[in-house]
């Protein structure tokens, strides 16, 4: 088994329960870990064999971009669900980041971690 890592991938998008946040919009970070066998796509030397990290990036920005959901929770769900469904993978960690949420306290970011 192995890991494949994509890290802070930067997005804007238009998630949250206010009115406010769906009209501005705000800054992301996505993180996905994609625990997988490598080794038929090792021995092969083949992109078919392997887990294609444009098609899994594409994934993500689509409903980074051009989806609305009132939560995080939902929002990282469907697309580690999409990705575990496209890609038939074994288990999918999937972090989602809104930098400078609105908040009531100072914080970079608020997170949510799915995985399966």
């Amino acid at each position: 088994m192995a890991v494949l890592r994509m890290s802070k991938m930067k997005f804007y998008g238009h998630h949250g329960v206010t009115d406010d946040e769906k009209e501005k919009g705000a800054n992301y970070e996505v993180d996905c870990e994609i625990e997988t066998d490598i080794a038929g796509c090792a021995f092969t030397d083949n992109i078919e064999d392997a887990v294609d990290y444009d098609v899994v990036y594409l994934i993500i920005r689509k409903h980074m971009e051009n989806h609305r959901y009132n939560l995080m929770e939902t929002l990282a769900e469907k697309i580690k669900d999409e990705i575990k469904k496209r890609s038939r993978r074994q288990k999918i960690t999937l972090r989602v980041r809104k930098m400078n949420p609105p908040s009531e306290g100072s914080m970079d970011y608020f997170e949510v971690e799915t995985s399966g």
